[in-house]
């Protein structure tokens, strides 16, 4: 008795994309070089058939059907997104990450034509959803510029009196601590966005806040918040340098709290009294009122209430990422794994002076 196998081929079914970038710091050589890898997958499968009535009667193989222009324009080709500059005699340390894939999800239903009109004010990028972040090609080109090859001291940015430099922004770059610049022009995107509806009222000091009140009391600060009441406020966000370490103070006027936000779990209810006593004197500064201790509640979070950081090069993007999404009421849900994608679009932010 002969036996019939029917060749099978199945569609392609996982078809991923990887940028890969290679970054080298054209400002020092001990500054990382990201190198990511790009692959085109997919999963084929042959089966055998067997026919019960025993006769036997051969088909050619089955053509595999063509993908779809409509849903991956470019997934079946192999693409590369270099960003490349001169590196210095040392040469560039290659990355620890060396690989971060995207995922295409696939082709989404028609949207509205308000939907898209409100999309097209932020180009080539894809709003990240919460925990993870999906980044376009166009946007890793525009970070890659901003890594690239340039003047240290040029302006990238500048908006709020503030000015962010292309060294500045290299702070961004993975595995990099941030600098007060940095931070400080993103809390004040925070408080930007915070005036439009919708949004908790929001207030951001400076990094340099916390040390210039504890060195020279509240008179060397009284008119930090000129044209500014704090108790009109539902959050206020303090940026705390602790010289290797970043951490931030949330004060929820709505609530009464001051808390202490740290991503290695450190306390710091010392500095949360600390800031209490500079909310007493601002009030009675301003509106002559004493704030009563017992209604206020202040303490540090606990490692199981907040994301935790598993670097040592990360503290700076947490508390940025701490403002950013309590300004939203939103519980901050992300983990380490972001932080990478978080970096890059924060860059993207900066740039634009829009957060998306």
């Amino acid at each position: 008795m002969s036996l019939l196998c029917v060749l099978c081929h199945s569609t392609p079914r996982d078809v991923w994309i990887s940028a890969d970038i290679n970054c080298a710091d054209v400002r020092s050589p001990q500054q990382a070089r990201r190198s990511d890898t790009i692959s085109t997958g997919r999963n084929g499968k042959h089966s055998a058939k067997h026919l019960p009535d025993g006769s036997l009667t051969l088909r050619p193989p089955m053509k595999e059907r063509a993908v779809p222009e409509s849903v991956t324009p470019e997934a079946t080709k192999t693409r590369k997104v270099h960003c490349t500059a001169a590196e210095g005699k040392h040469g560039a340390q290659r990355s620890e990450e060396a690989v971060h894939q995207l995922h295409l999800a696939p082709l989404l239903p028609r949207k509205s034509a308000g939907l898209e009109a409100e999309e097209s004010k932020v180009p080539g990028v894809e709003k990240p959803s919460e925990g993870s972040s999906v980044l376009t090609e166009a946007l890793e080109k525009e970070v890659c510029d901003a890594f690239g090859r340039g003047d240290p001291d040029e302006i990238v940015s500048s908006a709020f009196k503030l000015k962010v430099t292309r060294e500045d922004i290299g702070t961004l770059r993975e595995h990099r601590w941030l600098n007060d610049e940095v931070i400080n022009f993103y809390m004040k995107l925070i408080a930007e966005r915070s005036k439009k509806e919708g949004f908790a009222a929001v207030h951001a000091f400076s990094t340099f806040f916390y040390p210039k009140f504890i060195s020279g009391g509240y008179s060397a600060v009284r008119k930090w918040t000129k044209g500014v009441d704090l108790f009109q406020q539902d959050l206020i966000f303090v940026p705390i340098h602790l010289r290797v370490h970043w951490a931030l103070v949330v004060v929820d006027v709505r609530r009464k709290t001051i808390r202490y936000y740290d991503s290695m779990a450190k306390s710091g209810d010392k500095i949360c009294q600390t800031l209490f006593q500079y909310l007493r004197e601002e009030s009675l500064e301003k509106r002559n009122l004493e704030l009563a201790s017992s209604e206020w509640t202040l303490r540090s979070m606990e490692s199981h209430e907040i994301p935790q950081q598993s670097n040592g090069s990360d503290c700076g993007v947490f508390i940025c990422k701490y403002a950013e999404y309590l300004s939203r009421d939103r519980a901050t849900t992300f983990t380490q794994n972001d932080m990478p994608a978080f970096r890059k679009t924060m860059v993207w932010e900066i740039i634009h002076q829009q957060l998306l």
